[in-house]
């Protein structure tokens, strides 16, 4: 018998049958195809040979695009769902929070969620009633608790659900993207929350999009695709692997008709190569139709999803060719890939160059340290730049 915590999963599938409700273009598609001799199951895989052993004690997070199958995973983990083949096997009391409204009864009031949640668990009565005070607090809900739930808000329901399923000690907790519904510190208390129950070796995995969340909780990540496992290692090298992937649909497309055109970028350092924690110049050459005033904004992260630090100046563009040079200080990014994003909008607020990633450029140095566990680092970064303008007629402030 596996140690209280594990879970064994092992070639699990899992596939759903289309919904049969079709509209008249889905009848018209299906003839066309059965006249073209084409055959379809009417299956769809939504998992495929999964096979994955988190030992006692694993933070594990769970990443990929929408519909790679993370969540139908995490419901057979904790038995909502069944696989079509394979099994998977947990050791102790899962705790599971799968959805803002998932295991809560919408017409029974907040107390009563608490004693048939914390039963579906596994826990007498009598001990639910003495940590009812502890749920109680940690979900600041006050009177609302004998309150039906189809009231609560959202925000309500998320805090009241990960209450139960964090506060009665599960062996395995399970949490799907749902802390985003919450307010910024009552997500920070879940987090600090996270840390305690894994630091008594409790076994999580976790789903979400926001990556630094995953970097913060697990030390362990695996990348789905497609229903099928990409890559299951360190969270750092896998969340590594998964940016890089998104390489090439991170870069926003540049309209050349548009009056404005960011058609030349250029980062190097001092020396020619970039490195962390030296100087850094951003040339950018701009070709303009019209006359344009606004802001230029500059900016670089680690991630294509956002920056980690932007640069701005007030900036008059002229008919013609424009170069411009942002001298950075210093470059606050580790090594790695980082991305560079650049826009300039009007005084309308028109985005004459869409603010976006627009290069990406490879930087010398260290890699971050990691922070402790539970610690979310998006911080941004204060900078101050030398502006420069070659070339065309233009003016700065």
């Amino acid at each position: 018998m596996s140690p209280e915590g594990a879970i064994e999963i092992s070639q699990v599938w899992k596939r759903f049958r289309p919904d049969r409700r079709m509209l008249l273009r889905d009848h018209v598609e299906q003839a066309i195809r059965a006249i073209r001799g084409e055959r379809s199951s009417g299956w769809r895989w939504v998992l495929r040979d999964i096979s994955i052993l988190i030992r006692p004690g694993e933070s594990v997070g769970l990443i990929g695009v929408n519909g790679s199958g993370k969540t139908t995973l995490l419901k057979i983990i904790s038995r909502v769902m069944f696989p079509s083949a394979g099994f998977v096997r947990t050791e102790g009391r899962v705790g599971a929070l799968l959805g803002v409204v998932a295991g809560l009864h919408q017409d029974l009031s907040g107390r009563e969620n608490v004693f048939i949640y914390g039963s579906l668990l596994g826990w007498p009565r009598r001990e639910i009633s003495a940590r009812f005070d502890e749920i109680l607090d940690f979900a600041e809900l006050g009177s609302a608790i004998d309150r039906q739930v189809k009231y609560y808000s959202s925000g309500m329901q998320m805090r009241l659900a990960f209450s139960i399923a964090a506060m009665l000690d599960p062996r395995i907790l399970l949490v799907d993207e749902v802390l985003a519904v919450g307010d910024a510190s009552f997500q920070q208390k879940s987090l600090t929350r996270m840390r305690q129950i894994i630091a008594s070796g409790t076994t999580l995995v976790y789903v979400s999009h926001d990556l630094a969340t995953v970097q913060a909780m697990c030390t362990r990540a695996i990348w789905l695709s497609a229903g099928k496992i990409v890559m299951d290692d360190h969270v750092e090298r896998v969340i590594e692997a998964y940016l890089r992937s998104l390489e090439g649909v991170s870069v926003v497309s540049i309209d050349q008709n548009s009056s404005l055109v960011a058609d030349t970028i250029q980062v190097v350092g001092p020396r020619g190569p970039v490195e962390t924690g030296q100087s850094a110049t951003i040339t950018i050459g701009i070709r303009a139709i019209g006359v344009a005033r606004g802001t230029f904004y500059v900016g670089a992260g680690i991630s294509p999803s956002a920056p980690s630090f932007l640069v701005t100046t007030e900036l008059t563009m002229e008919p013609g060719r424009t170069e411009i040079c942002c001298a950075l200080p210093f470059l606050p990014l580790p090594g790695g890939t980082a991305y560079l994003w650049v826009g300039y909008i009007d005084g309308s607020d028109r985005e004459l160059i869409p603010f976006g990633v627009k290069a990406q450029f490879e930087v010398q140095g260290g890699q971050a340290p990691r922070a402790p566990l539970g610690v979310v680092m998006n911080s941004q970064i204060a900078l101050t730049a030398l502006w420069k303008i070659r070339v065309g007629q233009a003016n700065t402030n």
